[in-house]
């Protein structure tokens, strides 16, 4: 594996994973705790980061992130 490619898969799986973190994070922390916006922000950033990180660390994770994006890839890449 060339250093491009093991920088561009960490990118990808950090991006894909920290959307998803951040969202679902969101998402629970707003329907189940009863904190400010400005805190429910706060702190869906920080999880969506969290698994980001988590996501692009663990090689299978990271492999099946950008397997996911190839699918819908246009045919030409």
């Amino acid at each position: 594996m060339s250093k491009f490619e093991l920088v561009f898969d960490l990118i990808i799986a950090f991006i894909f994973f920290g959307l998803i973190g951040t969202l679902g994070g969101f998402f629970a922390l707003l329907f189940w705790s009863g904190l400010g916006f400005d805190l429910i922000l706060k702190l869906s950033v920080a999880i969506g980061a969290t698994a980001g990180l988590l996501g692009a660390a663990v090689p299978f994770t990271r492999k099946s992130a950008v397997f996911v994006i190839t699918l819908f890839a246009p045919s030409g890449w």
